[in-house]
């Protein structure tokens, strides 16, 4: 096993800087000790800091929201970049293609709406799969009028505004079946998030889109997908880091499965956080460290280990 290292005594090895967002300075509540402070002491010393997540808002959105919480944009970080950026980019620039239809123009939306991605672009929504060309995979939330639909399961308020997160699949398993053959289209590949229950408080892990996505394939669908593990989101990043080689950058995260395998997959340096978020929510549950490396065919020798941001 790989000695675990503090962040603060190793980021003279490094030119600039990738953050992943929840589960690495943000835990869904608040910020995570530490974060924060290095984050500004790197921007500070003139170094890139980068804030490259798999949320689907647009980046000035992605911006406003943090900037709420106290993450502020040339203090904390020097860019922001989120999939529903490079997403939106792809949209514009009518990009988006699939094995059987390398022009489609109309999408249905299967969670909460998101128009916003496709303004400005030749993409039409249509509230009816049989006249869509392809799906569009949203936050998988569930309206309040439906929850009677699903007894047995456990919802969590989303957003005080009539949206609930779910922690299972069920809820939109037989939709997702109705909607082949469409192929589909994913811009968040994370399989779930640590999200705060509007009534109680209380964090808990809720399906993500990139659920939606997998379980889609395993059905037989096709998916095409932007964001973390993919090329896309990396290459995205590094068009304003062209001065500096690969290796220089470090993407910091707390998943194996998109954040360090993504960035080693793309030529990047990868340093994964074990003391907060998705894994060390996998090994508190008894997982073990090199098997979840070993799963995305991931040695554990080739990351650095983070137990913590600073020293003290």
């Amino acid at each position: 096993m790989c000695k675990e290292v503090v962040l603060q005594d190793i980021t003279e090895n490094y030119d600039a800087f990738l953050f992943d967002a929840y589960g690495v300075f943000w835990d869904g509540a608040k910020f995570i000790s530490g974060a924060r402070e290095i984050m500004q002491k790197l921007v500070a010393a003139g170094k890139p800091v980068f804030v490259v997540s798999n949320g689907t808002l647009l980046a000035s959105a992605a911006e406003a929201s943090y900037a709420k919480k106290g993450l502020l944009k040339d203090v904390h970080y020097t860019k922001m970049i989120t999939s529903g950026e490079v997403l939106h980019e792809s949209l514009i620039n009518s990009n988006i293609s699939f094995a059987k239809n390398h022009s489609p123009r109309k999408y249905y939306v299967l969670g909460m709406p998101a128009a916003y991605l496709f303004e400005g672009s030749s993409y039409q929504e249509t509230d009816n799969p049989a006249l869509a060309d392809f799906v569009y995979f949203s936050v998988p939330r569930v309206k309040s009028e439906d929850l009677s639909s699903f007894p047995d399961e456990i919802f969590y308020d989303a957003n005080g505004k009539g949206w609930w997160d779910c922690a299972t699949l069920a809820p939109f398993e037989q939709e997702l079946k109705a909607l082949l053959p469409l192929p589909a289209l994913n811009a968040n590949p994370d399989l779930a998030a640590s999200e705060k229950d509007m009534q109680t408080g209380e964090l808990h892990f809720v399906i993500r889109q990139g659920s939606l996505a997998e379980a889609y394939r395993q059905m037989g669908g096709e998916v095409l997908e932007f964001g973390k593990p993919h090329a896309n989101i990396f290459d995205y990043a590094c068009r304003f880091l062209t001065d500096i080689p690969r290796k220089k950058i470090l993407m910091v995260g707390d998943t194996v499965r998109t954040d360090i395998k993504g960035a080693l997959g793309n030529g990047l340096s990868a340093a994964l956080c074990v003391n907060n978020g998705i894994t060390l929510a996998e090994l508190q549950k008894g997982a073990n460290l090199t098997d979840i490396c070993r799963k995305e065919n991931i040695s554990v020798a080739d990351v650095v280990l983070l137990n913590a941001f600073v020293r003290g």
